[in-house]
Parts: C-alpha cells; sequence; structure tokens
C-alpha cells in the first residue's frame, strides 16, 4: 500500500541529528536532514543562494584580518578592512583609492590577534573603538573624506573617575589650582591610590579630580615622582590649594555625597582618580544609549561601566564645580551583586544591556518612561545565562547573542507575560551547524531577513528570523576551497550586502579574497542567473565573444561557465583567460567556482495500521517537485540514481536550452527499503532553484 506524504515547509530547515527520531512533533515536519548552499522563504520553501563576486584580494593573505560595518547613511557605507596594523576600506563601488589610484590604508593600532576583540560604536562619521588593553587608549575612527580616514585618541574630559576617596589620605597641592598650570600634588600615603601601591609611572596622563573650598578642580598627571607625588596640569583650576593651615572640614567620601562638604582650602581629603589609564587599563566594550556613549571593563575594575554627559561623548565631568549632580552629567557605576564575572560586552536596547559569563545585567532608570540620570540609575538581574566575547546582533526588537561557550544562539528580547528579558535558545534544534564555535554574526534585513553566522572552523551559516510567520530556519553554506574569516553586511545598490573575507587555496597557493553575495534571483531573465562562487561577470559592449582575458584570481582553477543563459561545460582559467568550450560566443558570461546546493529530507513519516512504523522498512517511490523559476535540479534518494527535472513544455523549442520552470513534475525514484525513504534533491549546475513543496509517494512495511 502506498502513502503519499507532504512536505509542505522546509521552516525550520536543517536540524539536529538528535531530533531525526521526532516524527511526531511539527519542528520533525517542518525540518530536514541536510540544507546546504539554499536558505529558508518566509512562506517556507526553499530558495538556492546566489554566488558571490571576487572584489579583490585582502592585503595579507595568510593573516587574520576582519570585516567591520561603518554606515553613515544608505548611500553611504564601507565595509572595513581591519588586518595587522593595517586598515583598508571597501564600498559597493570597490575598493577605495587614493589620488594616485593606488590602493588607499592607513596604520591601525590593532594587530592581527587583536582585531576579533574589539568593539565599536558608531557616530556619524566617527567610530568609537574599545579594546581591552592596558597601553592601547579608545579610538575614534574618523572619516575626514572619501579617502581620508585617521584613527584618533579619545578625549576623556574631566572624568570618567573612580568613587571619591574614603581613605584617610590627605591631598596637598603645591600652588593654588589655576587652570593652564602645572603644580604638584603630594598625597599623606598611598592608601586608596592604585589598591594601597600608591603612584606609578604608568598612572602620566591619567586625569585626577580633587576639591578645595568646597569648589571641585580636575587636571592630568604629568609626570610621577614617587608614590605619593605627582605633577599635574590644571585644565580647569577653581582655586585652593597651595601653601596655609585651615580648620575647615577636609570633606571625603561622605555616604555617596558628590559634594564630599571640604570647607578646607589647602588640604583635602575630597579627591578621585581617573578610571582609564596605562595602570588601570581600558576598556573593552562599548555602546551608545540614551545620548551618551558608555564604556564597559577595565583589567583594574572588570564590572564596571562609565557614560559621558548627555550630548557630550568626550566629556565625563560628574558633578557642577559646586558639587552639583544634575540629570546631564557623566558617571561610574560598578556592579557589585552577583559572580565578579567581567563585563563581555554591552549593547543598546530600551535598558542598556551588560552581558557576562554568567548573567545579563541591564543598567537604566528606575521607571519604565524615565530617562536614566546619576541620580536615577538602577542595574537589574535580567537572565543567569552567560554570553561569549562576540557583540549580539540586533534582529527586529531583539538582540540574538552567543551563549557562554560559543555554540549556542540566544534570543534576547523583552516577554509581557514574564514581565522580563527572557533568552530562549534559538539554536536549540540545529546547534550541530555551531559545534566549532560562534566567531561572529551580522544581520542582512533585505531582502529576506537573514542572520549570518560563521564558525571558528570557517563554515558559514544562515538563519531566515520571522517571528511573526513562525520561521526560524537554519542552513549550512559550503564553499569550494574556501573558509570564511569574517563577514559584516552594508547596505548596497539593490538590498543589504553581505560581504565576506574568504580564505581559499588557489592553485595551490594561500589567498584571502574579498567577496560579496550577489542579490537572490528573483524574476530575472535566465541569463541574468548569477550562481558561481568567487567569480565575475562579463558583458560584451561590442557583440558576442569567445574569450575574457584578466582573470588572475582564478588561475588554474575549473571554473562554471553560464553564457547568454546557457550552461556551458566546466573548464580551466590557463594564463588568467576563460576560453569558452566548444567554440561558444557570447556576450554576457558569468563565470566562477562551481557550487553544489543540496537538500535530504528527514525519514519520511508515515502512519502504520497496527501502530508507528519506526524500525520497519520504507522506501520512495516517487516524488513530485513543487518548484518555482528552476532549471538544473536533480532529484532522487541519498547514494542512488538522480532524475533531472526535465521541467519542459510541449511548446519549447527542442535543442535549445528551456526557459526557467515554475510548476511540478513527478518523478519515478529508484529506491530499496534500506534507504529510509529520505528525499535528496541536488542543483550543480549555475542556475536557480526554488522549491516550494515536495510530495513523496512511500510504500513501507506494515502500512
Amino acid at each position: 500500500m502506498a502513502y503519499h506524504y507532504l512536505k509542505a515547509t522546509f521552516s525550520r530547515a536543517e536540524v539536529s541529528p538528535l531530533v531525526h527520531a521526532r516524527e511526531d512533533i511539527e519542528l520533525y515536519k517542518s525540518g530536514a536532514e541536510y540544507v546546504r548552499n539554499f536558505f529558508v522563504l518566509r512562506e517556507g520553501g526553499l530558495r538556492r543562494r546566489s554566488g558571490t563576486k571576487y572584489r579583490g584580494a585582502a592585503k595579507l593573505p595568510e593573516t587574520n584580518a576582519r570585516l567591520i560595518p561603518f554606515i553613515f547613511n544608505a548611500e553611504q557605507s564601507y565595509a572595513l578592512e581591519f588586518g595587522d596594523e593595517y586598515l583598508r576600506f571597501w564600498t559597493k563601488d570597490g575598493q577605495v583609492l587614493d589620488v594616485s589610484d593606488a590602493i588607499y590604508e592607513i596604520v591601525s593600532p590593532y594587530a592581527e590577534d587583536q582585531v576579533d576583540r574589539i568593539q565599536f560604536a558608531q557616530a556619524n562619521d566617527a567610530m568609537y573603538i574599545a579594546f581591552p588593553s592596558l597601553t592601547i587608549k579608545p579610538k575614534r575612527l574618523l572619516r575626514n573624506a572619501h579617502d581620508d580616514w585617521e584613527f584618533v585618541d579619545v578625549d576623556f574630559l574631566d572624568g570618567p573617575y573612580l568613587p571619591i576617596n574614603d581613605q584617610q589620605n590627605i591631598l596637598s597641592t603645591s600652588a593654588a589650582l589655576v587652570s593652564d598650570t602645572t603644580v604638584t600634588f603630594t598625597w599623606t600615603n598611598t592608601l586608596g591610590i592604585n589598591g594601597g601601591t600608591g603612584l606609578v609611572s604608568t598612572d602620566v596622563g591619567r586625569t585626577v579630580r580633587c576639591q578645595f573650598k568646597g569648589k571641585w578642580s580636575w587636571g592630568t598627571i604629568t609626570v610621577v615622582t614617587d608614590d605619593k607625588t605627582a605633577d599635574v596640569l590644571i585644565v580647569d583650576g577653581q582655586g585652593g590649594g597651595g601653601a596655609g593651615t585651615d580648620t575647615g572640614d577636609l570633606g571625603g567620601f561622605n555616604g555617596g555625597n558628590e559634594g564630599s562638604n571640604n570647607s578646607n582650602e589647602f588640604q583635602s581629603l575630597s579627591w578621585r582618580l581617573g578610571a582609564f589609564s596605562d595602570t588601570t587599563g581600558y576598556p573593552g566594550s562599548v555602546a551608545f544609549y540614551q545620548g551618551r556613549i558608555f564604556w564597559g571593563r577595565t583589567d583594574a575594575n572588570p564590572r564596571s561601566v562609565a557614560y559621558s554627559r548627555s550630548g557630550l561623548l568626550d566629556t565625563y565631568t560628574p558633578s557642577d564645580v559646586d558639587g552639583t549632580v544634575t540629570d546631564s552629567h557623566g558617571g561610574f557605576y560598578d556592579i557589585t551583586a552577583g559572580r565578579a564575572d567581567e563585563i563581555k560586552w554591552l549593547a543598546e536596547a530600551p535598558r542598556l544591556q551588560i552581558g557576562s559569563a554568567s548573567a545579563i545585567r541591564t543598567l537604566g532608570s528606575s521607571g519604565t518612561e524615565e530617562v536614566m540620570t546619576p541620580r536615577n540609575v538602577t542595574q537589574r538581574l535580567e537572565d543567569n545565562t552567560g554570553v561569549s566575547g562576540v557583540v549580539p546582533t540586533q534582529v527586529g526588537p531583539s538582540n540574538i547573542f552567543v551563549g557562554r561557550f560559543g555554540y549556542k544562539l540566544h534570543d534576547l528580547f523583552y516577554d509581557y507575560n514574564a514581565n522580563s528579558l527572557v533568552t530562549p535558545e534559538l539554536s536549540s534544534a540545529s546547534n550541530h551547524l555551531f559545534e566549532g564555535g560562534i566567531k561572529g554574526s551580522c544581520f542582512q534585513q533585505e531582502p529576506y531577513a537573514l542572520l549570518w553566522t560563521w564558525t571558528t572552523e570557517g563554515e558559514l551559516r544562515s538563519t531566515t528570523v520571522d517571528r511573526y510567520e513562525k520561521v526560524i530556519g537554519f542552513c549550512g553554506h559550503e564553499f569550494t576551497n574556501g573558509f570564511v574569516v569574517s563577514a559584516c553586511a552594508i547596505p548596497g545598490q539593490y538590498q543589504d550586502d553581505l560581504w565576506l573575507l574568504m580564505r581559499r587555496e588557489i592553485n595551490g597557493s594561500t589567498v584571502t579574497y574579498v567577496e560579496t553575495l550577489e542579490r537572490p534571483f528573483r524574476r530575472q531573465v535566465k541569463a541574468d542567473a548569477y550562481f558561481v562562487d568567487c567569480g565575475a561577470t562579463y558583458i560584451s559592449g561590442s557583440g558576442p565573444v569567445g574569450t575574457v582575458t584578466g582573470i588572475t584570481w582564478l588561475e588554474g582553477e575549473t571554473v562554471s561557465i553560464l553564457a547568454d543563459g546557457n550552461v556551458l561545460p566546466d573548464t580551466v582559467i590557463t594564463g588568467g583567460q576563460l576560453v569558452l568550450p566548444n567554440s561558444r560566443l557570447a556576450e554576457k558570461i558569468h563565470f566562477g567556482l562551481p557550487i553544489t546546493a543540496y537538500v535530504q529530507t528527514l525519514r519520511a513519516p508515515v502512519p502504520g495500521q497496527d501502530g508507528p512504523l519506526l524500525g520497519r522498512r520504507r522506501r520512495v517511490v516517487s516524488v513530485t517537485a513543487d518548484v518555482f523559476e528552476t532549471l538544473g535540479l536533480r532529484v532522487g534518494v541519498p547514494d542512488g540514481l538522480l532524475e533531472t527535472l526535465t521541467l519542459r513544455k510541449g511548446t519549447d523549442a527542442m535543442g535549445s536550452s528551456p526557459p526557467l520552470y515554475t510548476g511540478t513534475e513527478k518523478k519515478v525514484v529508484e529506491d530499496t527499503f534500506e534507504g529510509d525513504a529520505k528525499v535528496y534533491l541536488e542543483c550543480s549546475q549555475p542556475l536557480p532553484a526554488t522549491i516550494r513543496a515536495l510530495l513523496v509517494q512511500i510504500d513501507a512495511e506494515g502500512m
């Protein structure tokens, strides 16, 4: 007895082997055993991914590098190539060149083993960059012009500061504090200075704030004489200090009162040191939130967050001169609750999200409709799920982050039923795709809402995320001799473009190329179909040609060819030339490394007359494929003979390449009872394929 099984959706795509026996659940019905070089459509079908176009070579072929997006607006965006102490620039028009048409490049402070750990936040033409270090200060990458970029140190004006001194350690100065003068600061002892060790040479450049006669002044350490003495350049002096005696209160920490009640003119317990320096370290995380910039984690204070004044990104003044704290001032917040795990990242959201290896916390105001200020700031424990150092990717209303050990994807969003943030695992049914560890992620909003992730083993994965349609589909992507080093998404001409940094073995040598994923094939003519990797398109302006030159990047490689919509035999690039086989001529020629896209379904679920069929033999009798704008798709069973869907109408001219087909076609399949009734579909020619549904006829024991 035959049974017909309708495979109407692939909305979960490739699922874990641990799901392969769960014929009883909905997840099984919407999943597959393998989905490679396809991606899931929101409608539930599968569309073959397009190929990648070669854009140029990275500077260094065998060292680590990273692509980072720089997006000024939808028309002006860049893919930044951060490599070993260099930075290069790419746009939708190609690599940025200087006035002499040489590759434009600037020196970067980051080595190849550091680029994966930098975090960034962009505001207009400035990108703020954080890197956990004792020597590399936070940077601003400034775009002055299309071919004029520079790194500058972030100006930390008047802060951020550690808490006000709470030790019995009196500060005296050699002279009154007057702006633009250098004054010697002397402390009675080393209490409260660098954990009690006192001043050290790496404190040079560190800010100092102190209060005399009720007024706060600040400056920068220029010379450290000994563990209790330093010269300070006064940037904003309000008087006080110098020689003399006064019976006024020396102030000092007083229950968090910023004013500190210091009325003494010549001595002070009210002082505080800068939070960032070569001694304490520089922050490893950065994010914007409610008109301020936030910095997280230093070596000395791994659970601290510092924030700027509202609207003044380089100014961190914690109070007015008289100690009055207003809503616009900057501040410093140290998380003391929970485990002592360092901050891994900061992420903008309705409340600032703070990820660590043991929890996700948030920082914000006490009320939902209020703005966070120094006088209205609270931190909350949201979830005990730990995170890795990969910064979350914003996808719609949520942030998707990588779990602590690097092989799970979690959704982070506000659940109104739970009245809190929740972190369900997004990849629970497909986590086998990330066992190598997730290295990075980016989101391609248009056209298909794809979350792209790449692993430490160079594998690329796509996840279609459409919560409204309940589509969370994971697919794997494979490349001929290809290893994904990094990726990013920036606005392009027709879509958000996915840029890839690909390491390949070409003609016996290791190379690293910059490539972009072509837009998906949608309602185009067959001659425009682009389904080759690391390739290019040649368009003749003077009639058909048989030879294309200048293909140096694929020297010695076998390439697939689509010429004026016709598939030609694969050929080898020799001497940088592509010679069309069989003396063919064409005006539009796509060529590049071949791509094989394939799908393998799970064991077909079928009912049995006397109970479940688990363990009973079954086989495929026939497959009816419902396809859209498809050609070159073959169908069969794993390790069996594949039948090409003819997809030719009776009105199509014989002897010519048929047009793309939309509709259904049935193929009888040669299968045995040892095959578990799985269907295998493959497309290896450079042609489009979209699978909308399958109708599988099955024969099984006990039916």
